[in-house]
């Protein structure tokens, strides 16, 4: 146990930890990957493993604090 954490603290850490697997191993990047390259071609660029990941990344950045927001 860290300094200053309690119990509660460490059993809500380990709560979190497990859910953030579970939804690691739910997710489906098969799924998510067609779709960026579906993207990427649908704009008419070269579909390129560079260019897939800048969508991505910029897709990724632009989530700021949005995650939830079609809820």
């Amino acid at each position: 146990m860290a300094k200053g954490e309690t119990v509660q603290e460490l059993e809500q850490q380990r709560k979190k930890s497990q859910v953030i697997d579970q939804v690691a191993e739910w997710i489906d990047t098969q799924v998510i990957a067609e779709m960026i390259v579906d993207h990427v071609y649908s704009l008419g660029e070269e579909v390129t493993f560079e260019r897939c990941k800048e969508v991505w990344c910029g897709t990724l950045q632009n989530l700021g604090g949005g995650v939830g927001l079609a809820l």
